[in-house]
């Protein structure tokens, strides 16, 4: 079960918040993918399917939990570039960058 936490921060530290939690789960992912990979990248044989097997689904699952901090980084930065590029009320900006999320689209460009 996932459950989100919300807690406030300055507004100047929120980018080097998000770069942290970048790159902690970018190690996290990268150590489970390599390790994987070096059975996955060994020879196919009968012998090595069931360790194959599990491998790939571990790079799998390390894939979509990695893509999840993504989105989560991604919905932090956007609510952050929302409030730095709007005059935007302060009760507006706490609410906003309590748990990271805004609701509005990202603004492309």
């Amino acid at each position: 079960m996932k459950v989100n936490i919300s807690y406030s921060v300055a507004l100047e530290e929120v980018l080097p918040l998000v770069q942290k939690l970048y790159k902690e789960h970018k190690k996290e992912f990268n150590s489970t993918f390599s390790t994987a990979a070096t059975i996955v990248e060994s020879s196919f044989t009968d012998e090595q399917l069931e360790a194959i097997l599990l491998s790939i689904n571990k790079m799998r699952v390390g894939m979509v939990k990695f893509d999840t901090k993504l989105e989560e980084c991604v919905n932090i930065i956007g609510g952050y570039h929302q409030i730095i590029h709007q005059e935007v009320p302060e009760e507006e900006v706490e609410e906003g960058l309590e748990g990271g999320l805004v609701d509005e689209p990202i603004p492309s460009g």
